[in-house]
């Protein structure tokens, strides 16, 4: 009879805590050659952070809530200032998702 109320126990205390979702901006620029670009990152209009990338570089991991978040990406300068990127993700607890920033030079 103890055995079985601990085996109980055990079974509901597996309840490990979830950890909040994260976004990634990644720089998807293969003919823009050596180049890098400032970025300011927002999520739900929010700014999270500013960096300056080349193409396969990735910003930090910026953590957020669980749902549905529009994300954007906007160069602040250099030769596209003004260029941005949108997309709105569902995210769940403890996802990583890495938004790829697809830009095309010529």
């Amino acid at each position: 009879r103890r055995m079985g109320l601990l085996l109980g126990v055990l079974a509901c205390s597996n309840d490990e805590p979830r950890s909040a979702p994260a976004v990634a901006f990644r720089i998807d620029s293969p003919f823009c050659g050596p180049n890098a670009y400032p970025f300011r990152f927002s999520i739900d209009q929010s700014v999270v952070g500013n960096d300056t990338l080349r193409d396969g570089q990735t910003s930090p991991r910026f953590t957020t809530t669980p749902g549905q978040h529009h994300l954007n990406a906007l160069v602040t300068g250099g030769v596209f200032p003004g260029f941005a990127r949108d997309t709105t993700v569902m995210l769940t607890p403890d996802a990583v998702f890495t938004y790829a920033i697809n830009s095309y030079c010529s």
